[in-house]
């Protein structure tokens, strides 16, 4: 159980969210362990983080657990597949892929391997990303009124 009383009692709000902020990153910390995935630049343009760690987690279950590993085959099946089909929205991107480059050449010049950002980077990366994901075209659709004298279908099994 947490001890929220050194939250609750601060006098000055930025100390108080400051403090309640630590505590949740500790949480965090403890209950949600980081994985690390490393991806290489020879990988086909459809691996990604999930897919590997999914692979190293298929590694690790025994070849007699036939259930397991198909669940788990299906599973990183259905993430490659994702993945080829939206690859095409991704790969006209010139920037996408400059942005992409940078952070890892950063990654390889730097002695850590973590990538920090400033806020104005983080700002520049999510609004590009936002625009990239933003469809101008977009109309959102009316609702259909039905009336109590449409029949509504009913649907067995069978069909």
């Amino acid at each position: 159980e947490e001890d929220w009383e050194d939250v609750s009692q601060s006098t000055n709000v930025n100390d108080a969210v400051n403090c309640l902020e630590r505590k949740i990153m500790d949480h965090m910390n403890k209950c949600m362990p980081t994985k690390t995935v490393s991806i290489s630049s020879r990988d086909p343009y459809w691996m990604s983080p999930l897919i590997k760690s999914l692979i190293k987690s298929k590694s690790r279950i025994a070849r007699s657990q036939k259930d397991r590993l198909s669940l788990i085959n299906k599973r990183i099946s259905d993430v490659i597949c994702q993945n080829r089909r939206n690859f095409r929205a991704l790969v006209g991107s010139r920037t996408w892929w400059r942005k992409t480059n940078d952070i890892n050449i950063s990654q390889r010049n730097a002695s850590s391997s973590r990538v920090t950002l400033d806020n104005a980077s983080l700002t520049r990366l999510n609004r590009y990303f936002g625009e990239l994901c933003h469809d101008d075209s977009y109309v959102e659709p009316t609702l259909s009124i039905i009336g109590d004298e449409v029949d509504i279908p009913s649907f067995t099994e069978q069909q």
